[in-house]
């Protein structure tokens, strides 16, 4: 395998992990290639840690449901865009998309650092057990035409690699619940991603959530902004201390007598 056909692995192979359920597999191969590439979630995983877990995937579908049936492409798609990535989706049917088009997305994917792609197929056309899944692509080898898959089920299968022909079979399949073959997803970061405005408010989020204590532990700014106004208001104080004293006796007299114990001292 050539290195500069799999850049992609890593950034990828620090990400990987093993699906928390057995029905996570889309979930686990999404929050891989978030973190990949660096997409700041806007909170809190556990204690002050921006990261993104499975947990966190739920903006499309509950949970519990994800749980008990998983999620089918349409699915992942939405999910991905609603946590700021760009998603798009192909599918080996009759509108397109020859194999070539898959073995053309895969080798570019493989040889950047921020796209990651995501492969829908069938575990049956391998002739592995059960059926639908998903899997981030970590790698490709164009003397040999494979593609390393990085199976978030790793305690059914390790990391293996597949030619891109028998891939591109496993994904005709159709998906029994949608009665549409499957596909893959090219995932890249929005532009709006980074040094945004979109950061600004996940920090603000953040330190109003720990109430300051991530700035102990982050690069994040602390909560408010109290310690530049002090400093703009010091400034605007230093003309008063120049004023002759005299000016300042006879603005503080009037002060006194005007407090409510002055005013009752008075005969």
């Amino acid at each position: 395998m050539c290195i500069r056909d799999s850049e992609n692995f890593f950034v990828l192979a620090p990400q990987f992990q093993t699906q928390n359920e057995p029905a996570f597999c889309g979930l686990a191969t999404l929050a891989m290639a978030l973190n990949a590439l660096q997409v700041d979630p806007g909170r809190v995983w556990k204690g002050v840690w921006r990261w993104y877990d499975e947990s966190l995937l739920s903006c499309c579908k509950p949970l519990v449901d994800v749980e008990r049936e998983g999620i089918v492409l349409e699915e992942f798609v939405c999910l991905a865009r609603c946590n700021g990535l760009e998603a798009a989706l192909a599918r080996p049917d009759a509108a397109g998309f020859p194999v070539a088009a898959l073995r053309d997305a895969v080798a570019d994917a493989c040889a950047r650092t921020d796209v990651v792609l995501a492969a829908s197929y069938s575990r049956k056309t391998l002739g592995q057990t059960g059926d639908g899944h998903f899997s981030p692509v970590g790698g490709y080898d164009a003397a040999s035409d494979q593609v390393l898959l990085l199976d978030v089920a790793r305690f059914k299968y390790p990391p293996h690699w597949v030619p891109v022909t028998l891939l591109y079979e496993a994904m005709q399949r159709k998906d029994p619940k949608t009665l549409q073959v499957r596909g893959w997803c090219l995932l890249s970061a929005t532009s709006s991603e980074g040094e945004s405005g979109d950061l600004k408010a996940a920090s603000a989020i953040l330190n109003n959530i720990t109430g300051g204590k991530a700035s102990k532990h982050t690069d994040l700014p602390k909560p408010g902004r109290k310690p530049s106004s002090k400093k703009s208001s010091g400034d605007a104080k230093k003309p008063a201390a120049r004023k002759p004293a005299t000016t300042r006796k006879r603005k503080a007299a009037p002060d006194v007598t005007q407090c409510g114990i002055g005013a009752a001292s008075v005969p």
